[in-house]
């Protein structure tokens, strides 16, 4: 093997995959084994609710999944949405890899709509949801470089919900 840099000449830099017990060990077996066990430590965040908080209704018409910056505004709307007497429900994501699915899976079995609002164009958390969990949210993209206000999240809260006055109890 070259160094790197040697011209002409092709580096190849190679992982040195290790077995169990730390010692160098290259055949595909090793390797295969040592994957399975990497990405099997996944599996218990995949199954915590550890890293989603859930807010509002327990079981609601519309159910809104948000992360990250967008995260505030989400629960400001939220806690207007209540004093209007709407039925919402709010799942904040705290982290989204490996994507909390059993809290996801959980959250969306408790509503009717799911609405996800994120501040890209492709709607990249709403697509990695469905790619997930084989079930349809709404994506609600804004990209106009602006964060959300709470009025547009509370907006097209009522727009899904059909209400175009807020509603009093």
């Amino acid at each position: 093997m070259v160094q790197p840099g040697v011209l002409n000449a092709n580096y190849t830099a190679t992982g040195l995959e290790h077995n169990e017990y730390g010692n160098p060990a290259s055949t595909p077996f090793a390797h295969t084994k040592m994957s399975e066990k990497r990405w099997h430590k996944f599996d218990p965040l995949k199954a915590s609710h550890e890293y989603a908080l859930r807010f509002g209704n327990a079981t609601a018409r519309v159910g809104i999944i948000c992360w990250g910056t967008t995260a505030g505004v989400c629960r400001e709307a939220l806690d207007a949405a209540k004093h209007e007497g709407l039925s919402l429900a709010l799942l904040q994501l705290q982290m989204l890899w490996p994507l909390p699915v059993e809290a996801i899976r959980e959250f969306i079995a408790s509503v009717e709509i799911v609405l996800v609002p994120e501040l890209n164009y492709q709607g990249q958390l709403a697509k990695l949801i469905q790619a997930e969990l084989c079930t349809p949210v709404q994506s609600f993209p804004q990209y106009n470089s602006l964060p959300f206000a709470q009025a547009d999240i509370l907006r097209k809260v009522h727009e899904m919900l059909d209400v175009s006055e807020p509603v009093t109890n």
